[in-house]
């Protein structure tokens, strides 16, 4: 209970200092640190952080596509965790990680790191290949005062200035963003809110980053497949299930032989 409490109400904190620091590899993955430094109002035992790895996007090409990514090797230094595992991430659509102590509450200033590796995010399409974040999700009932986002690209993927873009708002906002003081240096992108700047629950800070074909691997994990054709998988499962049942149990008993006399 004591977790809903946490995004219960709005002002229960705010986040002071939020930074985020992703480094994406070539094979497609890509690794993110978050830091917040957290402010607490009131008494409370910790907060958690939702990341969504089920969702619907329109490609290139105007048709809906659903997506399912994964979140691994999570850690939360410092603090203890929970963390959703593989088959409750594809159940929820989600991978929540509650972090805090039970038996404790803090209030004031706490300070929290959470590392994981995403898989399978990148979208390839026929010109570039997408990266395409929420550095900042809209689900967030705190205030966030203070974000800056580092985006480390692999050593021989320059970013091209022109194929970087950032929003910030509401969902759904397509103008680029101006809250920002965003700079690229060869395969880092970096930048920082501009003084004054506030992002509220529903208000988002995306980057969207165009990349060249070929800088990056395309490998095409388990999990999608399972997504659409696992029902498949199991009805083939429950099958043979119902065979070996069948071969071992079902059949009738062979009749007892019985010895007949004739007449001669």
């Amino acid at each position: 209970i004591w977790w809903g409490l946490v995004g219960a109400f709005a002002q229960d904190f705010s986040v002071e200092r939020y930074a985020v620091e992703i480094n994406l590899r070539e094979e497609g993955d890509f690794e993110v640190v978050e830091t917040y430094d957290v402010n607490f109002f009131y008494h409370k035992h910790g907060i958690y952080r939702d990341i969504l790895t089920s969702y619907t996007l329109e490609t290139e090409k105007g048709s809906r596509e659903k997506r399912q990514i994964l979140i691994s090797d999570i850690e939360v230094p410092g603090h203890l965790f929970e963390a959703s595992g593989k088959i409750a991430q594809k159940i929820e659509g989600k991978a929540r990680i509650k972090i805090g102590d039970p038996n404790k509450t803090v209030v004031g200033p706490v300070h929290y790191e959470i590392r994981y590796r995403v898989e399978n995010a990148l979208l390839f399409e026929e010109e570039f290949i997408r990266f395409y974040w929420n550095l900042k999700p809209p689900d967030w009932l705190a205030v966030f005062k203070d974000i800056s986002f580092t985006l480390n690209l692999p050593p021989q993927t320059p970013a091209a200035p022109n194929q970087v873009f950032l929003y910030t708002g509401p969902v759904g906002i397509t103008a680029q963003s101006r809250d920002f003081e965003v700079q690229i240096q060869e395969n880092v992108i970096s930048g920082t809110s501009k003084n004054g700047f506030v992002s509220n629950r529903g208000e988002a800070v995306t980057l969207l980053v165009n990349l060249p074909k070929g800088s990056i691997e395309e490998n095409r994990p388990l999990w999608p497949f399972w997504t659409r054709y696992g029902w498949v998988l199991i009805l083939a499962v429950v099958a043979s299930v119902f065979y070996w049942l069948f071969r071992k149990y079902g059949k009738d008993a062979p009749a007892p032989q019985v010895i007949s006399y004739f007449p001669i």
